[in-house]
């Protein structure tokens, strides 16, 4: 899509229209494979897709007519079975249905009357029992119910009464704390509170303001190196943001932001395989895309064979020989030692490198820019480009397929204070490392100006380019570098 980013969100992977709006719709997974699924509010149709990897678009499973609208749905799985509950808002009747294996349809198992309409609903589970919450958007009244094997809706275990109507609300954990997260439409009001074992709604631990209301909002479906994020779009400034929820239910920082051209007022996440992505329905034209959420550091490298490597990397070709077999060096080790040891370490062990201040991670390139995420600080930066008097950017990269760099001045080098290869991957074994620069060769701003110069010096790993190379450059095309302006450089060159 054309839409502009200020921040790296990841490549959209898919788009198209679809026959109608769909103002309900949901993700759902069965034996391994990704569907989801949508009514149409006016018609009262329904339908069930496939999404494939790598977030394309699959075949049609299952379509059908309700005999009502339900505004609220939601997916929920229990004792090895999917099912989905809906309420009509005018009626107040709810219903629980089963999904099958193939994204099919299945029977319905329960239904009844509420004594209200719950504008908000969502399940959650604790300790291995599944619930769902629900809130009157005109009373403020809300409760907490628990839902049965089989897809049996059981008893009420809480109610009570908000000050406020939250119109969007989700739960979120960490530490295997469980919380609720709401924010109110009219006055941008936001609060979290903790959710308890037993179904019981526990203590408001923060509340706040945000600078708009954000009528979609969505939880990452997992956390991004150790942190939990949620992601909201404003429907009338089109505004969308990340930002990360932390430790005892606080709020944190935002760290990703932009806008969209249009508002999707239907937004989901889910994920395939190690990769997350989010779909979103424009719903007056119907259009929709789906984008990766985690930047490509996420990704599963594919691996290239040994080749005599040119001066350009354009001609590499992809293979399946991928194995990483460069361990730190045995002196290099005693020296990592030594070093620890001087610095008061009674025990020597590596440090994490997400507490290393300046050591981030590769992320994709946007408008010809280079753009990396620090570990520690959870923040996205631009590379700088630095004159090779200066210093050098050292890397590795690990079997996971993240590259890791720490800018290292030339003040640094010259006072033994600097960050080693060792201590990027907490002293564990890379599939390469060495040094880059980052130069253009032009005045002008286009991707193809911005010019990558890397090599295989490590005194620790003693990695040989000739080999490793390859991954490297698998990974950078992954990340939208053009190969034609990597420059390769060997020790022994």
């Amino acid at each position: 899509m054309s839409d502009n980013l200020n921040i790296q969100l990841g490549e959209e992977v898919a788009n198209g229209h679809l026959n109608n709006a769909y103002k309900v719709q949901f993700p759902f997974s069965i034996e391994g494979r990704q569907y989801f699924y949508g009514q149409n509010q006016s018609t009262y149709s329904w339908f069930i897709q496939e999404i494939l990897p790598g977030g394309k678009m699959g075949e049609k499973t299952a379509e059908g007519v309700f005999n009502n609208a339900y505004e609220v749905q939601f997916p929920f799985f229990i004792k090895g079975r999917q099912y989905f509950y809906g309420q009509n808002q005018s009626t107040n009747y709810w219903f629980i249905q089963e999904l099958l294996p193939g994204g099919l349809m299945g029977e319905e198992t329960a239904n009844g009357h509420f004594d209200n309409a719950y504008g908000v609903q969502f399940p959650f589970s604790i300790e291995g029992r599944q619930y769902f919450y629900g809130q009157n958007q005109s009373t403020n009244y809300w409760f907490i119910q628990e839902l049965l094997p089989g897809g049996l809706m059981g008893e009420e275990t809480v109610n009570g009464h908000f000050d406020n109507a939250y119109g969007v609300q989700f739960t979120f954990s960490i530490n295997e704390c469980h919380y609720i997260y709401g924010q109110n439409q009219s006055t941008n009001y936001w609060f979290i509170q903790e959710l308890l074992p037993g179904g019981l709604m526990g203590e408001e631990v923060s509340n706040g303001y945000l600078d708009s209301a954000y009528g979609s909002q969505f939880l990452y479906p997992t956390k991004l190196f150790g942190h939990q994020y949620f992601y909201g779009q404003d429907q009338s400034s089109k505004r969308w943001f990340v930002r990360e929820l932390l430790e005892e239910g606080k709020m944190g920082e935002e760290v990703m932001q932009g806008y969209w051209n249009n508002a999707y007022s239907v937004q989901f996440s889910f994920e395939i395989g190690d990769i997350s992505y989010f779909f979103a329905q424009n719903q007056n034209t119907n259009y929709w895309f789906v984008q990766e959420l985690l930047s490509s550091t996420e990704y599963t490298i594919k691996s290239l064979p040994r080749l005599n490597l040119p001066s350009s990397a354009a001609n590499q070709r992809p293979s399946n020989n991928f194995k990483s077999s460069y361990p730190v060096g045995w002196l290099p080790y005693l020296a990592d030692w030594k070093r620890y040891v001087k610095e008061g370490g009674p025990i020597f062990k590596y440090h994490n490198p997400e507490s290393i201040e300046g050591v981030g991670v590769l992320l994709p390139m946007v408008n010809g820019k280079l753009y990396g995420n620090q570990l520690k600080r959870q923040i996205t930066e631009e590379l700088k480009l630095y004159a090779q008097s200066e210093g050098h950017y050292s890397w590795v990269l690990v079997p996971g397929g993240k590259i890791l760099y720490k800018w290292n001045s030339q003040l640094a080098l010259d006072s033994r204070d600097y960050t080693r290869h060792s201590d990027l991957n907490a002293g564990l074994p890379v599939t390469c490392a060495g040094e880059f620069y980052l130069t253009r060769k032009t005045s002008f701003i286009f991707l193809n100006t911005l010019y990558i110069e890397i090599n295989d010096s490590s005194g620790h790993y003693k990695p040989d380019g000739n080999v490793c190379f390859r991954y490297v450059l698998d990974q950078f095309a992954e990340l939208g570098i053009k190969l034609d302006n990597v420059i390769l450089k060997t020790r022994d060159a």
